[in-house]
């Protein structure tokens, strides 16, 4: 499997938290890992090495999707990894934690006969003292993925969605009015996770 994660915005936090975590619980259950940390155009070369010279290994990232110029899950503010057209790397099991990542990488992964989880629009991811709440959903979508009875990518966008909604209960149910407003956002993440392509493919799956 190759993980990857940009950390070019300090807003993402979370999700390099939950990167390195998902890292540390992957090598536990004997997943062979090719770890890029902290991508950047500067040191793409390996993991650019790696989508085109492994084609079996799922793809999991955690960063930026845009669907501006250029479309796709960004490197950096002006570069992708990954785009609709980069049809050769699309055939692989992609999971994007990553805004826009299933409407923009959707149409060509189906095409390409590739899978991808993500989420069909604007991801929102907490800040501060409120991030552990965006990994720990983050972390239970990722969850049933590891395990070795052969989680689906339906699956896992299963589990996704409960993990968001149950915190967003958890929220609701505190009487608190920025908690309410939180919650507003939690039950939307879980509304926009999709898979698109072969969702019956495990993270294991060539």
């Amino acid at each position: 499997m190759i993980l990857a994660y940009t950390n070019y915005d300090p807003r993402l936090k979370a999700l390099e938290d939950a990167a390195t975590e998902f890292a540390t619980r992957a090598r536990a259950k004997g997943i062979d890992l090719r770890f890029h940390a902290g991508l950047a155009t500067t040191s793409r070369t390996a993991v650019d090495a790696d989508l085109d010279e492994s084609p079996a290994l799922a793809l999991v990232f955690f960063g930026h999707g845009e669907t501006a110029p250029p479309p796709g899950l960004r490197i950096d503010s002006s570069n992708t990894l990954l785009g609709p057209q980069d049809g050769g790397r699309l055939r692989r099991v992609i999971v994007a934690l990553s805004c826009h990542a299933a409407s923009v990488l959707g149409p060509g992964v189906t095409r390409a006969g590739g899978t991808i989880l993500g989420f069909d629009e604007e991801l929102m991811v907490f800040t501060g003292e409120r991030s552990s709440v965006t990994k720990d959903c983050i972390l239970a979508l990722l969850a049933p993925l590891l395990d070795s009875n052969g989680n689906t990518m339906r699956d896992a966008a299963t589990a996704g969605r409960a993990a968001f909604r149950a915190k967003a209960t958890e929220l609701i149910k505190s009487n608190d009015f920025g908690n309410l407003i939180l919650a507003g956002f939690l039950e939307e993440n879980a509304n926009i996770i999709s898979v698109r392509g072969k969702a019956q493919r495990t993270i294991r799956t060539p």
